[in-house]
């Protein structure tokens, strides 16, 4: 009996440590993440990419029509869905309903209609510009759905569209290739504040 004491005694030390692990791994809601970068940004403007650590950090407040899995699958974003037409040259996103941009509107198919002009319009000096060549023809056919109508069938054209061709911003948000001040993000994350060369919050 001592020695079936002894040993229930060591088995429940030993696993006291993996309950406690338990306990403490279990996820928490909010809270504060302070991740490390190598280098400062250089914009928050989302049209403009001057170094990779612009568009990892602004990755956390702006969003594309889709996006891609870890595997590089295309996946909806702010398109909830889309479909191709038989010949390859028409893509017809339906936009997703309800999201806010923290200005208070909502996102609708003229918000991305502009974007994609914007980054198409060689004076914005927008890195999109090199992945939205192909784009022939940009309409809204209704408040939440957009076509994008290519000159020829392009088999990547989704995957510019993640995040690489343009982020979503309101209408009329950017004035110019550089300013940033004016720009309003989508929920739930929000920019507080930027101090240059330190931290981004």
């Amino acid at each position: 009996m001592k020695r079936y004491s002894v040993c229930l005694i060591g088995a429940f030390m030993l696993g006291l440590p993996l309950l406690i692990w338990a306990q403490e791994a279990a996820p928490k809601r909010g809270g504060k993440l302070t991740p490390g970068i190598e280098r400062d940004i250089s914009t928050m403007n989302p049209f403009v990419r001057l170094s990779s650590t612009d568009r990892y950090v602004r990755g956390l407040f702006y969003e594309a029509l889709i996006d891609e899995d870890t595997k590089g699958a295309p996946i909806p974003a702010l398109a909830e869905s889309w479909s191709i037409s038989k010949d390859g040259l028409t893509y017809s996103f339906k936009i997703r309903r309800g999201v806010k941009f923290h200005n208070g509107t909502e996102l609708t198919a003229e918000d991305v209609k502009w974007c994609a002009d914007y980054a198409m319009d060689p004076k914005n000096g927008s890195d999109g510009l090199t992945y939205l060549r192909e784009v022939k023809a940009i309409t809204v056919t209704d408040r939440y759905t957009i076509e994008f109508t290519l000159r020829e069938p392009n088999a990547v054209f989704l995957s510019y569209l993640a995040l690489r061709a343009f982020a979503v911003v309101p209408k009329g948000s950017v004035s110019s290739a550089r300013t940033e001040s004016t720009l309003s993000r989508l929920e739930p994350a929000r920019l507080f504040s930027r101090n240059g060369g330190n931290s981004v919050t």
